[in-house]
């Protein structure tokens, strides 16, 4: 990602642009979707958007290492207080995607980013399934951004010390 900016500075504006772009609305759920694959790229993870690509699998697909891997269903345009079983069953599927393309051979967290926390009685949850709900997804854009502006800084600092 590096490479893409002129400056530290600017890779700092372009996280922040990002995490903006991280809200819970109906109207932008595909910049939504969009935002979270840029996240990853930005802060270094291989990403891929499947749903998008291929029109099956997950929302999301971030790959924590050569064998290990984040499946995310980004419901970002729900406003329901729970997380009702539509949008679990596809949770579901979308970690049948993975074991059908990976098999045995890696693993997956199923992720689900969802304003609720809370499934509704009609839903079961995938196991191992971690739900980033408004809270989390406040936290998660907070640390993006401190993250940035401490490359920014850093590299701000290098180019001092080495007079670039």
């Amino acid at each position: 990602m590096y490479g893409r900016y002129t400056s530290a500075e600017e890779l700092r504006l372009a996280v922040q642009d990002i995490v903006y772009g991280l809200v819970f609305t109906k109207e932008g759920v595909e910049e939504h979707e969009e935002a979270l694959a840029q996240l990853g790229l930005h802060i270094g993870l291989p990403t891929q958007r499947p749903e998008k690509t291929l029109a099956e699998g997950p929302d999301v697909f971030w790959a924590l290492s050569a064998t290990e891997y984040w499946v995310i269903e980004a419901k970002s345009g729900s406003r329901t207080q729970r997380i009702h079983r539509g949008d679990a069953n596809q949770l579901a599927g979308s970690m049948n995607w993975f074991r059908t393309r990976y098999g045995s051979i890696a693993t997956a967290t199923p992720v689900m980013v969802h304003k609720a926390h809370k499934l509704a009685d009609d839903a079961s949850a995938t196991p191992g399934m971690m739900v980033l709900d408004e809270q989390g997804l406040q936290r998660l854009k907070a640390a993006a951004i401190s993250y940035a502006a401490g490359l920014a800084w850093i590299r701000g600092r290098t180019a001092l010390v080495i007079g670039v």
